[in-house]
Formats: structure tokens, C-alpha cells, sequence
């Protein structure tokens, strides 16, 4: 073995008394930032700096190589891939049901016939006027009877007119309530594509920007509450991401690519459906807009309807706003448009059938008795149908 200098075991054991102190400063670091949002756990890298010099020209015929310590290289980010797929895919299901929950609450204190003061809703006064009813047909000659009726059914109407009111108030809201989560959608593309850039930049002054690339990671995590999103990095660029929004047949829609994005609008189109106007979302990625390629091209703007969205708040308010459901308890989805078609059906059957007692004829047998057109059970039975 050749001499070595009279100090290297000095500097060697210098080098590992920095990285004991680069270690103990990441520790303070990470300690320090504990309840942090976002922030990822670091460490050191080390690496084993081996002999090294002029004399490493010729082989050492004692055959003995002696290293120089340790060096410290950079920090790593201890974040695990895998679980932030498994997150970002369960945020996204719990996104969907946590919009349907708001917007089904908004609808309850409207159809709400389980509160306290029961009879002020629907319910209440049907079985009020029931009971005014049944009054009048075992007193029909007694005009004060049927005054109280017709004020009774005068009362049940303003209550679903005011129910009716108040689901069209419901429905107002969440579409306010989606274009503002579409606004978000469009803030967090652009921001995440600016922290793109900026990742991007500090990587070629050989910055790794972990605490940048925690601030992504958490816009990551805000929009896959909003829609079913996947994304990549570029295997020749780590730094560069491209996020797409994945649809129900399997497609996907590029939303962020580097440091451009595209933009999404919302469209409320008005057509008929069932005899009524109804206003269907629709949601339009907008390429026009950015300089946002895929494979060197312009993508072709893209229409994304509740067919095809998939989950997210973003599917949330679309089976929300368009679900019809039907008249079955297996309905798959009940959404705002199916308690409308509920409340004109029980109106419109409901004064149909009223305006057919007061048509009828009302037949008196020998001894004296009236016969109504419609029998008690039969008002029961319309209540219950509907």
C-alpha cells in the first residue's frame, strides 16, 4: 500500500461528519414541516467516495484500496407512486358522492316530509284536506263544509306551486354551484402548468424543487376530486407532466401538457324532453385557446356529456342535473329532473281526478243517501300512488 497523506483520515472522518449534519438538517426539516399540507418526507443521499489519485494509474502490488469517506450528492423526495394512484382514484369516487350528497341535502329541505312541523309540507296538507274532505262527503249538504275544502285544496296548491318554486331555486344553484367547479378545473390546469415551467427551470440549475413539486402534487390531488384523471411523466423529461381527463369507453382528453393547457367550458342547451324544457349540461375542452400539441398537433376541441364523463364532482352534478330516473324503485339514477316529473305528475293526476268529482254525477238512492263519485279509499289510493 502506498503512503497516503498524513491527514486523509482526518478529511475522511470530516466527510462523514458533514453528512451527519446535512442528515440531521433534513431531519429538522421534515420535523418542522409535519402538518405542512402537502409536504413530502426527504432524506440524504449518500454515496461511498472511494481511492482515487495519480497512483490509482498502476496496480497496488499489496493489492489494498482504501476509501475516502462519504459524500453527500442531493435529497430524495419518500413519496410513494402507488399510493397516490390509489388515493387520487378514491378521491375521485369520493368526490362524485360527496357532491350528490350536497345536492340531494339542497332537494331534502324542499321535499322534506320527515321534519317536525310535517304539515306545512305536501304530506301534511294532503292529509289535511283528506280529512276536510271526509267531512264534507258526511255532510254534503252544509255549504261552511265545503268552503273549508275548497280553502284546504287552495292551500295544498300554493304549497306545491311554492315546492316547485323551490326545486327550480335547487336547480339554479347547482348549476352555479358546477360552473364554479368548472372555473376551479381551469385555475388548477393553469397553475399546475405553471409549476410545470417552473420545475422545469429549476431542474436545469440543478434544483430538485421538491417543495414546488409538493404544491403540484396537491393541485394533483384537488382535481382528481373533480374528474377521473390519469397522467404521466415524460420518460426522457421527469419534470414534464401531461394530466388527461379519462372518460367511461376508456379515452382520454389531454388537459395539461408541460407548461400548456387547454381550457373546459360549461353549456346548458335547451330542447324539449317529455313536454318540458330542460337545460342539459355539457362540457366542451377547448384547444383553441393554448398551444397545447399532442404528437406535434392541435387536438380536435372535445364534447363530454353524462355518457361519457365518468365520476368526480364533475359526474355528480351531471347525473344531478339530467337524471330523470323513472316511476320504479330500481331507478338508477334520480336526479333533480326525476322529483320535477314526481311533483307535476301528483299535481296534474291530482287535480285531474278532482275536476272529475265535481263533473260527475252525485246520485241520491230511496232512502236519501248521496253517492259520491269518487269514494274515500279511492283519494287514499291516488295519495299513495303518488
Amino acid at each position: 500500500m502506498s503512503v497516503r497523506p498524513t491527514f486523509m483520515g482526518f478529511y475522511t472522518s470530516r466527510s462523514g461528519i458533514v453528512a451527519s449534519q446535512a442528515n440531521q438538517d433534513i431531519t429538522a426539516h421534515n420535523l418542522t414541516n409535519m402538518l405542512t399540507p402537502g409536504y413530502t418526507r426527504q432524506r440524504a443521499d449518500l454515496v461511498a467516495v472511494g481511492d482515487s489519485g495519480y497512483k490509482n494509474r498502476w496496480a497496488d502490488k499489496n493489492g489494498l484500496y482504501i476509501g475516502q469517506g462519504t459524500n453527500v450528492i442531493g435529497t430524495t423526495q419518500l413519496r410513494d407512486a402507488g399510493y397516490d394512484v390509489r388515493y387520487r382514484e378514491a378521491n375521485t369516487k369520493y368526490g362524485y358522492q360527496e357532491t350528490r350528497l350536497s345536492a340531494l341535502e339542497d332537494l331534502n329541505r324542499v321535499l322534506d316530509e320527515f321534519k317536525s312541523d310535517s304539515e306545512t309540507g305536501i304530506f301534511g296538507q294532503i292529509g289535511e284536506f283528506y280529512e276536510k274532505l271526509e267531512d264534507a262527503l258526511n255532510d254534503s249538504q252544509a255549504d261552511s263544509t265545503k268552503s273549508i275544502v275548497r280553502n284546504q285544496a287552495n292551500t295544498l296548491r300554493r304549497i306545491i306551486n311554492e315546492s316547485a318554486k323551490m326545486l327550480q331555486s335547487v336547480k339554479k344553484q347547482q348549476q352555479d354551484d358546477f360552473q364554479i367547479t368548472i372555473d376551479k378545473i381551469n385555475t388548477t390546469m393553469q397553475k399546475i402548468a405553471t409549476l410545470n415551467q417552473q420545475i422545469k427551470e429549476d431542474a436545469l440549475y440543478g434544483n430538485p424543487a421538491h417543495e414546488l413539486k409538493d404544491d403540484r402534487n396537491l393541485l394533483l390531488d384537488e382535481l382528481s376530486g373533480y374528474i377521473n384523471m390519469d397522467y404521466r411523466y415524460d420518460p426522457d423529461n421527469l419534470d414534464e407532466l401531461t394530466v388527461n381527463w379519462v372518460l367511461d369507453d376508456g379515452s382520454k382528453v389531454p388537459l395539461v401538457k408541460g407548461d400548456k393547457f387547454a381550457t373546459v367550458d360549461l353549456h346548458f342547451d335547451e330542447h324539449e324532453h317529455n313536454g318540458n324544457t330542460v337545460f342539459a349540461p355539457h362540457i366542451e375542452v377547448d384547444y383553441t385557446r393554448s398551444d397545447l400539441k399532442i404528437n406535434g398537433e392541435v387536438p380536435t376541441n372535445r364534447i363530454v356529456s353524462l355518457a361519457d364523463c365518468g365520476q368526480g364532482s364533475v359526474g355528480g352534478y351531471f347525473d344531478f342535473l339530467t337524471g330523470d330516473g323513472d316511476f320504479g324503485v330500481d331507478a338508477d339514477n334520480r336526479g333533480l329532473p326525476y322529483y320535477e316529473k314526481m311533483l307535476d305528475s301528483f299535481a296534474n293526476t291530482f287535480a285531474q281526478t278532482m275536476n272529475d268529482i265535481n263533473r260527475g254525477k252525485i246520485t241520491v238512492d230511496a232512502e236519501g243517501n248521496v253517492t259520491p263519485p269518487i269514494t274515500l279509499n279511492q283519494i287514499q289510493n291516488l295519495v299513495d300512488t303518488n
